[in-house]
């Protein structure tokens, strides 16, 4: 996938991913997936509808959460 996230995705990341709790669950309203805080520096995917907008949300929130400093454990 070509698709980057803009400095504004980025700075929005940085911000929101920083404020949740370590155990917290992110899921975006109508995205089909879930994503659990492991740690300071990592998320894991706990939830993935099948269906291919939820696996291209999927890709695009792996892109800005590296893009964050973010590690996506599986």
């Amino acid at each position: 996938m070509e698709w980057e996230p803009s400095e504004a995705l980025v700075a929005w990341g940085d911000e929101h991913f920083g404020k949740m709790p370590v155990g917290s669950v992110w899921a975006p309203d109508d995205s089909g997936v879930q994503y659990q805080k492991l740690s300071q520096t990592s998320f894991l995917l706990i939830f993935l509808l099948n269906g291919s907008l939820a696996k291209e949300h999927h890709e695009k929130f792996t892109i800005l959460m590296k893009a964050c400093g973010y590690v996506l454990v599986s």
